[in-house]
């Protein structure tokens, strides 16, 4: 699984966390892993402890792991692993994909508030 290395954060806010969380993962507004199909605050991008001060991207381009296959232009929602998937029918809708992966890996999306 390759990285992507491109990603412009607009906007980065500092929230406490409340569980470990992994790089390039949705994060929920309590601090932690966001739940399956659920709305985001946004996505981490380092590796953080429990109870740490960890900045969460939460507008423009984030690089984000994936659990599927996505395209350029998919919608997408989280799992309860914080990964992206394409979004389905009734998910919360937390990005858009810009760049795709044939499988697990990481694409770019760009955050949809």
């Amino acid at each position: 699984m390759s990285k992507s290395t491109s990603f412009s954060p607009t906007q980065v806010i500092s929230i406490k966390s409340s569980s470990l969380i992994s790089e390039h993962r949705f994060v929920n507004f309590s601090g932690s892993i966001t739940a399956n199909s659920a709305q985001v605050l946004g996505v981490s991008y380092l590796e953080h402890k429990s109870n740490e001060i960890i900045p969460v991207i939460t507008l423009g381009t984030a690089i984000i792991e994936t659990s599927e296959a996505i395209a350029v232009g998919d919608k997408v929602s989280a799992t309860t692993s914080g990964t992206a998937k394409v979004s389905a029918v009734n998910d919360k809708v937390n990005g858009r994909a810009i760049t795709a992966c044939s499988g697990a890996g990481f694409i770019t999306i760009l955050l949809t508030p």
